[in-house]
């Protein structure tokens, strides 16, 4: 009996084998099933008797067949033998296609390797002695190139550049054109800044000459710089008498110290017994001495012995002024004297300036003056009046600058040692608007009694710009010690 085995016949080729290869397979496919059948045939007929088999055929949505049910022992044990056997073939015969197909496909592309090496030199050897000349390439291994369209691209390209160049060309012609046109609105604004600085000279020449010329024009001096400098006088007198603090009960002292004592308080040597009083009435001295050798100008220090005859009319024209208050414009003519008196100090300080031999007299004569005051700790040597010469001059030089920066301003700057608000008399009251108390007993109030001044009252008229001369204020305070 033939049984048919569903694993017997071989799938469908594997994706690999194809085109060239498939009659092999078919013809390869057809003789083992043939060769199988056979062999089938004579294992039936030779080798088993075996029984009638009874076989049920159940449809199975009327398409699937089911396999033989086998009821004998014997006939199971030899169908699976079968089965095994034509298993082993039919592997073995895949082995032996897969390593065929494998052999035959390396020698095909050894031999196609081959050919187009061989068609690759023949057709180098035939290459054409003309550069027109078109090569030539066998259509089964190589595709055509594009002759046409490649010149096509050259000369799109060659196109292309041509127009580049001549865009260059003409950015070129324009950036030089550009450069000239620079060049001479360089040249014209050149010629139009001379223009410009000679007209301002003019102006400005024109205007110093109506204004007094340039060494009679006057400072715009701000009010920050004015109590800055006036601080730094006041750091340095600080700093002197603290040095100069000894009680000179015993010594002799000068005419003129006595007579500087004397006008900050009468019972000036009951004060120098004093150690808190001490101190702050010999910052008063040296507020004194400056008053009188370089705000009052007893001794031309700066600008010559004209400026010591200018402050003094200066002072009285400025009081005239404010006199006259029938005068139709009294804050304009007041204007004109402040800017006049402000040229003036101006040519003065630019054409004598400091007078150091002036400076180092007047140092000599004060340096001798302080010598009673030196501590006890230092003698009477050339170096202790060094120190306190080179001390004495750090506060003249000061009080120099100052009192130029003052004269120099269309400001009307005022150093007064009384309270101008309040009447003139023996005593002064406490007023913290002009007053700073550095000495008291008990905390100051409006009335509270002065005893003196440490330092005078700084009042300043007007603006730096040669206006509002009506308004006056209180630009540095005075320090007093009160009872």
């Amino acid at each position: 009996m033939n049984i048919q085995d569903q694993n017997s016949e071989p799938g469908a080729a594997p994706p690999e084998y194809s085109g060239l290869f498939l009659s092999a397979v078919d013809s390869g496919t057809l003789r083992i099933k043939q060769e199988e059948q056979a062999s089938a045939g004579a294992l039936n007929a030779s080798d088993f008797s075996v029984p009638q088999i009874k076989s049920e055929e159940q449809l199975n949505n009327g398409n699937q067949t089911a396999s033989t049910q086998l009821h004998n022992p014997v006939d199971d044990w030899t169908v699976k033998e079968f089965m095994d056997m034509q298993e082993k073939k039919h592997a073995a015969f895949l082995d032996e296609y897969r390593a065929t197909a494998s052999k035959e496909r390396s020698e095909f592309l050894n031999k196609l390797q081959i050919v187009l090496a061989q068609q690759s030199d023949s057709s180098s050897q035939k290459l054409p002695s003309h550069p027109n000349q078109d090569f030539t390439y066998p259509r089964s291994f190589t595709t055509q190139p594009a002759q046409g369209s490649g010149s096509v691209r050259i000369q799109e390209l060659q196109g292309k550049l041509r127009a580049k160049e001549v865009h260059n060309d003409d950015i070129s012609a324009r950036l030089r054109e550009s450069l000239q046109e620079r060049q001479l609105l360089k040249e014209e604004l050149e010629k139009t800044n001379a223009k410009l600085h000679n007209a301002l000279r003019e102006r400005d020449e024109q205007r110093q000459l109506r204004n007094g010329g340039t060494m009679a024009n006057s400072a715009k001096t701000s009010d920050d710089a004015i109590q800055s400098e006036w601080s730094q006088l006041t750091y340095n007198i600080r700093s002197l008498a603290h040095t100069l603090a000894y009680d000179p009960s015993a010594r002799y002292l000068d005419d003129a110290v006595t007579e500087r004592l004397r006008y900050l308080d009468p019972e000036y040597r009951m004060l120098l017994r004093d150690g808190d009083y001490f101190e702050v009435l010999m910052k008063g001295y040296l507020w004194v001495l400056i008053q009188d050798e370089v705000f009052d100008a007893e001794q031309p220090v700066w600008g010559g012995r004209a400026v010591k005859h200018l402050k003094p009319i200066r002072d009285s024209t400025i009081t005239r002024i404010g006199e006259k208050r029938h005068l139709e414009s009294n804050e304009a003519s007041l204007a004109h004297a402040a800017r006049w008196f402000a040229q003036g100090s101006s040519l003065f300080a630019n054409l004598w300036g400091k007078d150091r031999e002036v400076i180092e007299r007047l140092l000599d004569v004060e340096t001798r003056r302080l010598q009673p005051f030196y501590r006890s700790c230092y003698p009477w040597t050339d170096r202790t009046d060094r120190n306190v010469g080179d001390q004495l001059r750090n506060i003249v030089h000061s009080a120099v600058e100052l009192d130029k920066m003052m004269m120099c301003s269309k400001a009307v700057f005022r150093v007064h040692w009384r309270d101008q608000s309040q009447e003139q008399g023996d005593r002064q009251r406490y007023n913290e608007d002009v007053m700073d108390a550095t000495v008291y007993e008990e905390e100051p109030t409006p009335k509270s009694l002065v005893r003196f001044f440490v330092s005078p009252i700084l009042y300043k008229l007007g603006t730096a710009n040669g206006q509002r001369y009506d308004d006056q204020m209180v630009l540095v305070k005075a320090s007093v010690v009160c009872h």
